[in-house]
Formats: structure tokens, sequence, C-alpha cells
């Protein structure tokens, strides 16, 4: 090899070390991580939220007999399709913020410093074999080359990763997260009303056949008309099962598939370098 080509070559080495210790990339992407964790958080606690409410709402589930006409209310029938992909949405969230703990984790150790001074010691050893392939031979030569490559993609594997995972929530998800989260806390405030005002029904409801027949029935339908009710809950869960599915859709895809992609991309790199061997022989000096 040139004189020429071995001093570039030591320049882009230096240069790479030189930027592992560059801390700022490294805290754009822990703060990028803790935007969606947070908003991880907040979908997941609204989700366990909506199924405690639910869930209250399918144990009190009664019927009701004015005048003596029996009114069966079957809120729990038309929310149990909602509360079972809640539940399994929230096995989804869990998995996904825990993946989203487990990359932080990874940066904050990548970015104490250790991979920086490991990619350093191979970047020495790198360009000593470099500049003396002829006394050290072409394998010491090729490992130390392989050494500094598998430790360079591990120190920015992660990094891009989490800049990437950023961009695309930034440019496709982040709006309809925010607005079906939105929604769903809507639908858990719109639950609990139905349900105190199903239970203020219950309670305000006369004793008597001739004071519901004389007195009450206008006040009971205007203050808890049941088929109106059920109508509404209906178009709200189906609301809500339209939200929950885009949420479990772009969190799998966010923090599940993406994420094993780039590890498949990076194990193969990594295969791909350890695995290099050069056809011809060695540069010579």
């Amino acid at each position: 090899m040139k004189a020429r080509w071995k001093c570039l070559i030591s320049l882009l080495v230096i240069l790479m070390c030189s930027v592992s210790w560059l801390t700022w990339v490294d805290k754009e992407a822990s703060e990028l991580t803790d935007q969606q964790l947070k908003q991880a958080a907040v979908t997941f606690a609204t989700a366990r939220l909506l199924n405690g409410v639910i869930s209250v709402i399918q144990g009190t589930e009664v019927s009701i007999q004015p005048v003596g006409v029996g009114v069966t209310i079957t809120a729990g029938e038309i929310l149990d399709p909602v509360n079972d992909l809640v539940e399994r949405f929230s096995w989804v969230m869990l998995v996904s913020t825990t993946s989203l703990g487990i990359q932080k984790l990874i940066n904050e150790l990548i970015a104490t410093g250790l991979m920086s001074v490991l990619l350093a010691i191979s970047g020495v050893l790198y360009l000593f074999a470099l500049w003396f392939i002829k006394d050290i031979g072409l394998k010491w030569w090729l490992v130390s080359a392989k050494l500094f490559a598998c430790l360079f993609i591990l120190r920015y594997a992660v990094v891009l990763m989490v800049l990437f995972n950023q961009a695309l929530y930034l440019g496709f998800f982040a709006t309809e997260q925010q607005a079906a989260t939105q929604r769903l806390q809507d639908t858990t405030e719109q639950i609990e009303a139905y349900h105190q005002a199903q239970q203020q029904a219950l309670q305000t409801q006369p004793e008597s056949f001739w004071e519901k027949l004389k007195n009450n029935m206008e006040q009971f339908t205007t203050q808890f008309n049941p088929v109106e009710k059920m109508k509404q809950l209906k178009v709200i869960s189906e609301q809500a099962l339209e939200d929950i599915i885009k949420l479990i859709a772009s969190f799998i895809l966010q923090t599940i598939l993406l994420p094993l992609l780039f590890l498949w991309m990076i194990v193969k790199m990594l295969k791909l370098v350890s695995s290099y061997s050069p056809v011809k022989t060695s540069p010579s000096s």
C-alpha cells in the first residue's frame, strides 16, 4: 500500500476515534428516547385507566324496570371487545416501554466512554499494524482492522437506531399517536360519565308503581335513556377499537419491529466484517 493511502486511512481513523468522544450525539439520542418513553407511558396509563373503567361498568351491570317494563343495560356486552383489546394493548405497551428502556440503557452504557476508550485502543492497534504490515504480518493487520470496524459499528449502531426511530416518529407517528391517545382519554371520560348517569338513574327511581307511572317516568327517560345511551356507547366503542388498533400497529412497528430489523442489520454487518478475508496478498509498503 502506498504511503499516501496509509496517511489518508490514518487521518480517517483518527477522525473516527475523535468523533466518538463527542457526547452531544449520545445526549440527543438519550433525550429523544426519554420523549418516546414519556409518550409510551402516557398511552400505557390511558389504556390501563380505560380498562379499569370498563371493568367497573361490567361489574355493576343491572336490569332496570321502570313502570314494570324490563330494560336490560348491556353496556358490558358492548364494551367487552374494547376491554379485551385494551388488555392485549397493555401487553404491547409493556413490551414497547421495555424495548425503549433497553435502548436507553444501552445508549447510556455506550455514552460512559468505555466504548470510546476501546475504539481508541483498537484504532491505535490498527494504525500500528497498517504502518508495519511487513513486520507483523497480514494476519494481525486484518485482525486489528476487523476489531476496529466492529467496535465502530457497535459505538454508533444504537445511536443511529434511536435517531432514525425519532425521525420516523416525528414524520409519521407522532400526530396520530397523540391524537389517538387523547381520544382514548376522552372515551374513558365519556364511559365514566355514562356509568355515573346510570348509577344516578338507578338511585332516583321511585319504589311505588303508581309513583313510577305518575311522577317519574319522564324524569327517568330524560336522565337516563337506555336505548340512546347504548347507541352512544356503541359509537364510542367502535372509535376506541379503531384508535387502539392504530396505536398497536404504530408502537409495534416503532419499538419492536424496527429495533429487531436494526439488530438483524447490526449482526449481519458484524458477521460480514468478521468473515472478511482478502483474496489477494497483503498490501506492501
